[in-house]
């Protein structure tokens, strides 16, 4: 990570212990998650040791996350999940793709 980038990261305290998130990899739901409307920022967080799974954390409440799968264990996306969301009317403004960590 560059230095102007860490500068603008995150340190962020999970369950999964301490996580460094660029502004970048966080995704926005301007209407939050059912039904946790109030959380709006999340980001993604994968583990080699939990593959095919990823969870979802939320960036401001840590301790509200959701294991998320992708469609295939060879790439784990969240196309599949940002699509569902834009299409119900939740509106993520984010597609990441998200590598075994």
């Amino acid at each position: 990570m560059r230095p102007e980038e860490l500068a603008e990261a995150e340190l962020i305290t999970t369950r999964l212990g301490e996580v460094v998130v660029r502004p970048q990899e966080i995704i926005h739901f301007p209407a939050g998650i059912l039904p946790f409307t109030a959380v709006k920022r999340f980001v993604l967080i994968s583990r080699s040791d939990q593959a095919p799974f990823v969870w979802l954390v939320a960036a401001d409440e840590p301790e509200l996350a959701f294991v998320v799968v992708g469609h295939s264990p060879e790439e784990t996306t969240v196309d599949l999940l940002a699509s569902r969301h834009r299409h119900s009317g939740f509106g993520a403004s984010a597609t990441l793709r998200v590598g075994e960590g």
